[in-house]
């Protein structure tokens, strides 16, 4: 594997989706791709937070700038984490199968992590959905 389409949060404090993710995959020799969700100022565990959620269409927007460069062939998986809102759930699908049109044995990992209600995060069932293709799935499922 050496390339990786990585879908998830980014944090400006401390280490949580693309913050965590893109430097231990660089360090194992993987070209990452990081396209985020979110920007928020630090984790949403500390209680207060700034920062905003991106919508669907601006992951798609990031995602078609990907394509235009002709490198969705190269693609060799597509991890997802910290979705924000169902509707970027259904723009990770449209990745997913863009991917695999462009390389059809690109595989897909899927942390369906949606939100936080109360402490901690979650799931809904439209991640829920949105991450049935993925036959890898970490311990939030």
């Amino acid at each position: 594997m050496r390339n990786v389409l990585s879908i998830q949060s980014h944090v400006a404090y401390g280490h949580v989706g693309n913050s965590s993710a893109v430097f231990p995959l660089q360090r194992l020799g993987i070209e990452v791709w990081p396209v985020h969700t979110v920007q928020f100022s630090n984790h949403t565990g500390y209680g207060q937070w700034t920062g905003r959620v991106f919508d669907g269409q601006a992951l798609e927007e990031v995602v078609q700038g990907i394509a235009d460069r002709g490198v969705l062939g190269r693609c060799d998986a597509v991890l997802s984490g910290y979705l924000g809102s169902a509707d970027i759930g259904h723009a990770v699908v449209q990745t997913v199968d863009r991917v695999r049109e462009a390389n059809q044995d690109a595989v897909y990992c899927c942390d369906p992590v949606i939100g936080d209600v109360g402490r901690g995060c979650s799931s809904d069932p439209a991640s829920r959905s949105s991450c049935a293709r993925s036959p890898s799935r970490p311990p939030t499922w």
